[in-house]
C-alpha cells in the first residue's frame, strides 16, 4: 500500500478501535487483519425503517485510497443480511447474480431490459 493509504488507514483504524478518540456509536469492529481488508458491525439507531436491526459490511481499501473509494458490501452469512426495504421485493434472478457478482461493486455491469425507465 502507498504511504498515504497506510498513514490514513491507521489513523481511521486507532478511532474505531477507540484507541484514538471515541468510536461512532452503533459502529463496531468485527476484522481488520490487515489494512486492506475490514469489517464492520452496523447497529441501526434512531428513527429508522431499519431500526434496532445490525447488518455487516466488509470494505476492501485499494492502494489509491483515500483518493480512491473503498469497495463496501454488505456481508451476508448466517449471522448477518443485507438490508431489504419491506415494501420491495428481490429482482428476478437476485440469487444467481449474488452467486456470480464481482467482490467489487464497482466493476458490476448492469443491463437494463426495460427502456422505457
Amino acid at each position: 500500500m502507498a504511504m498515504m493509504s497506510t498513514k490514513r488507514l491507521q489513523k481511521e483504524l486507532a478511532e474505531l478501535n477507540g484507541v484514538k478518540g471515541t468510536p461512532p456509536a452503533g459502529i463496531s469492529l468485527l476484522t481488520a487483519d490487515n489494512l486492506a481488508l475490514w469489517r464492520l458491525e452496523l447497529q441501526v439507531l434512531g428513527e429508522s425503517l431499519y431500526q434496532g436491526e445490525t447488518f455487516a459490511v466488509e470494505f476492501r481499501f485499494g492502494a489509491r485510497y483515500p483518493i480512491e473509494s473503498p469497495a463496501v458490501v454488505f456481508v451476508v452469512d448466517d449471522k448477518y443480511k443485507a438490508p431489504v426495504h419491506p415494501e420491495k421485493k428481490l429482482p428476478d434472478g437476485n440469487d444467481s447474480f449474488v452467486k456470480t457478482a464481482p467482490l467489487d461493486p464497482k466493476k458490476v455491469r448492469f443491463v437494463y431490459d426495460d427502456d422505457t425507465v
